[in-house]
């Protein structure tokens, strides 16, 4: 008896050990190789316990790659059960990270508001990460004023805590972002510039992209033309994604058209409107309107 009550510690603990390998991978934007990593950990028979844990882990995977599947559709019940109260944070806080990633941001924000009340409920950890998400979907929603509060909060929440530098660096932009689109773009521009050397000590060139159209945005606003275009460039050069290249075009645009630059801009607005086959006449429309106040350079 004693020595299978060994295995089953030495088979558990290895388990444990295979998770936390996945859960490195997944930290590190490796999706595919955590979930190899959590598949081969369910082959090993995990208790009940590390059972459901495994479940959750899978389902972020997924989620990060756009897929569903069991492990997804088992998080409700989860959530629903609360067999243990990390866990049961851990489904909602994936719930509202899934159906931000689809758009459907009702669900993403009740799914969030759970997940913030079982955070607090278990001393506050994981609650910033909820509230950086329930403001990410407010400004996905265009309810920007509503952000603002919550990445406040996460702020607030956040301090000084070693280890949660990025966490920090990541709300400081997106509150910037927020403020230069609910009309304080000179601290907006400031906070950004903050965010951004903080992501520049990490090493999270990730997120220069997105923080160098942001500026881009701000100094237009603030009529600093040339800065603006400085910053719309390195936005247009270091971009990854399809909506920030649309975004930085659309900027440099507007700028280069106030600069008095107008074939320039229509350069911009030509690659844009490549974008959208079905609206022949955008490169015409964005010449003669500023349609800034229309657009959400999250979407």
């Amino acid at each position: 008896m004693g020595r299978a009550r060994g295995m089953t510690s030495l088979i558990e603990t290895r388990i444990e050990e295979i998770r936390q390998q996945g859960l490195r991978e997944l930290q590190a934007n490796r999706p595919t190789e955590a979930l190899a990593l959590f598949d081969r950990a369910f082959e090993l028979g995990p208790t009940e316990e590390q059972h459901e844990i495994l479940t959750i882990n899978k389902a972020r995977c997924l989620v990060e790659l756009r897929e569903s599947g069991p492990a997804v559709q088992a998080l409700p019940m989860i959530l629903m059960r609360r067999r243990n109260a990390r866990h049961a944070f851990l489904a909602a806080y994936t719930l509202q990270y899934k159906f931000r990633l689809e758009g459907d941001y009702r669900k993403a924000a009740v799914y969030g508001s759970q997940a913030l009340t079982l955070a607090e409920q278990n001393g506050g950890e994981g609650a910033a990460e909820v509230l950086l998400e329930q403001g990410s979907i407010c400004v996905l929603d265009s309810r920007t004023e509503e952000a603002i509060g919550f990445f406040e909060r996460a702020l607030a929440m956040l301090g000084n805590q070693p280890g949660r530098e990025l966490s920090v660096a990541i709300a400081r932009q997106n509150l910037g972002y927020s403020l230069l689109i609910t009309g304080e773009p000179a601290r907006g521009v400031e906070l950004i510039h903050d965010a951004l050397s903080r992501m520049e000590a990490l090493g999270a060139d990730g997120f220069y992209p997105e923080s160098h159209i942001d500026l881009c945005y701000g100094y237009l606003e603030l009529e600093q033309l040339e800065m603006a275009r400085h910053y719309g460039e390195l936005g247009l050069a270091h971009a990854v994604e399809d909506r920030q290249i649309r975004n930085a075009h659309y900027l440099l645009g507007e700028v280069l058209y106030k600069l008095g630059r107008s074939e320039e801009a229509r350069g911009h607005f030509e690659a844009l409107a490549r974008y959208y086959p079905d609206f022949p006449n955008l490169t015409n429309l964005l010449l003669a309107f500023d349609l800034r106040r229309m657009v959400n350079l999250k979407l």
